[in-house]
């Protein structure tokens, strides 16, 4: 007899998690896609791409679909995780890297007003 690990995810609800991740990262990516495309109108319409606050906005889109990005990758490497304590890893992991990510780019959007 098999012994079955009490924190196994049925595929079933694996599967359903699976498709639930990837439509919420289509729904993020297109909306970050139709923000990029209105910011883009704004600032032909203005002339304004080369002003700080205009590179800062840009710069702070870009950051937004990489930290969704690596919150969407994060998601589905929990999904696969074996267990509750490679989950945790998993997200350990995660939170380590996003909070270098977020100090880089802080550091980055407040040096954007220094350049100009």
């Amino acid at each position: 007899m098999t012994t079955q690990n009490p924190f196994e995810v049925p595929a079933e609800l694996r599967d359903f998690a699976e498709k639930s991740v990837e439509q919420a990262q289509k729904a993020v990516t297109a909306f970050l896609q139709n923000t990029r495309k209105i910011n883009e109108t704004f600032q032909s319409s203005f002339k304004s791409s080369q002003l700080p606050l205009s590179v800062a906005y840009t710069r702070s889109l870009d950051f937004a679909e990489q930290n969704a990005n690596a919150a969407f990758e994060v998601a589905h490497k929990i999904i696969r995780a074996r267990d509750v304590q490679e989950a945790a890893q998993i997200q350990a992991e995660y939170v380590r890297s996003q909070i270098a990510a977020f100090q880089a780019q802080a550091k980055e959007i407040y040096a954007v007003p220094q350049a100009a």
